[in-house]
């Protein structure tokens, strides 16, 4: 499955993905103290304008949902990046 990074930035506390796998796109945060906040970007979000869902941890968020594109999209964010360390690492 083909994922694609529509946007990546970064705060001083969070990692911010904007990611598409094929008709699905979401909003992915990654926190530096683990959690992990996912939007779906569906007609639900775009009528109530939701925040998405607030994980405390990778494993909590890939069982929230169903879908492979989901998961696939929870994993390229969090892919590479060690959530331990980058909870541990202090903000400058």
């Amino acid at each position: 499955m083909d994922i694609m990074i529509l946007e990546q930035s970064e705060g001083n506390n969070v990692k911010y993905f904007t990611l598409k796998a094929g008709n699905k796109e979401a909003f992915v945060s990654v926190h530096r103290d683990g959690t992990i906040q996912v939007c779906c970007k569906n007609a639900s979000h775009r009528v109530w304008r939701g925040a998405g869902r607030i994980f405390d941890d990778k494993a909590s968020a890939l069982a929230s949902y169903k879908s492979n594109e989901m998961r696939a999209m929870i994993e390229a964010a969090t892919c590479g990046l060690d959530l331990n360390q980058l909870a541990a690492t202090s903000v400058q």
